[in-house]
């Protein structure tokens, strides 16, 4: 093969990124492409990086909930090197792909499954047929998704920081019930949760989902050039859903099927790392035991974290995906 997957020197460090901004944007405008389709009568997308030759089965990325595509520019940016193609999916209410409400800042849908049949459609529209799956929070709910009740299934699948409970002070039962109740109710179904509220910019020293002031100044300021694209908080309708969907994973045993890669962000203060190791403990009887691993002190969002937790576990997910195929 014309070039061995070694993925440790290509990705970049904090210190390379400031001077390394304009060239990754060139590399972004020119070689990334957004794909748009029309399902289930809403307009959604998908970027991809697809070199003129690749010898490995695709990358596809499934993002977090309120994320863009062009938070992905510098992880793309870097597996350019390798000639890798690479697909990031955005269902219905994400980053470019249409929203189901007219206040695009309330995150809403009406069924979780909606979000797994985007992705298939998709990947079925793109010709995607084996392929590696990496994706993170909520982006790892609908892998599981797509992994336990199809249509496609990948090959392997890396979830990072999988969003299979919430941090939240209230008991698994209260949170149900509001859930159910108030997601349900016409008069509150598409309201904010009583904290949630339309996208902000939290100063860095505030926030609690990055330790890396550059990665974190750097995709704020991007939604400060493209206010359309933000995303505010979920309504009670997505929290019923998203709440649905996690009571059926959890509820009833399936084999997973397939090797599944888990990282846990040890410091995460936004989806519950113990509730989703317990999850994966579950599943150690599989004929496809998951792999779990914790990355003590990491915040949620690992993509734009600092380099001592953000490159290895990267590393090591892509890794995890490629092993064998060099």
């Amino acid at each position: 093969m014309s070039k061995s997957l070694s993925f440790a020197p290509i990705l970049l460090s904090e210190q390379e990124l400031p001077g390394m901004r304009e060239e990754i944007e060139q590399f972004y405008s020119q070689k990334v492409k957004l794909h748009s389709f029309m399902h289930d009568g809403l307009e959604i997308t998908a970027a991809e990086l697809n070199p003129q030759s690749h010898e490995y089965p695709p990358l596809v990325i499934v993002p977090g909930r309120g994320e863009n595509r062009h938070k992905y520019a510098e992880l793309l940016f870097s597996l350019n090197r390798l000639d890798l193609r690479v697909i990031i999916c955005l269902s219905r209410g994400q980053g470019d792909s249409q929203r189901l409400l007219a206040d695009h800042q309330k995150c809403h849908i009406n069924r979780f499954d909606e979000l797994r049949f985007d992705v298939a459609f998709m990947l079925s529209e793109l010709k995607v047929q084996d392929f590696y799956l990496l994706a993170f929070s909520m982006g790892a709910l609908i892998s599981l998704d797509l992994i336990k009740n199809g249509p496609v299934r990948p090959l392997k699948a890396a979830l990072i920081a999988p969003y299979l409970w919430p941090v939240v002070k209230y008991s698994r039962r209260t949170l149900k019930l509001a859930a159910y109740v108030l997601g349900t109710l016409p008069f509150t179904r598409y309201r904010y949760t009583p904290r949630g509220r339309e996208y902000r910019r939290v100063p860095f020293e505030e926030n609690y989902h990055s330790h890396c002031r550059e990665r974190y100044s750097a995709y704020h300021d991007y939604y400060a050039e493209h206010p359309q694209l933000t995303t505010g908080s979920p309504t009670y309708g997505f929290i019923r859903e998203a709440t649905r969907k996690q009571e059926e994973l959890m509820g009833g045993h399936f084999e997973l099927g397939l090797p599944v890669y888990v990282q846990l962000a040890g410091a995460d203060k936004v989806v519950s790392s113990p509730a989703a190791a317990h999850f994966f403990e579950q599943h150690s009887r599989d004929s496809f035991p998951p792999r779990v691993t914790e990355v003590p002190g990491c915040y949620h969002d690992v993509l734009n974290e600092i380099d001592e937790y953000r490159n290895p576990m990267l590393e090591s997910a892509l890794r995890f995906l490629y092993e064998g195929e060099e």
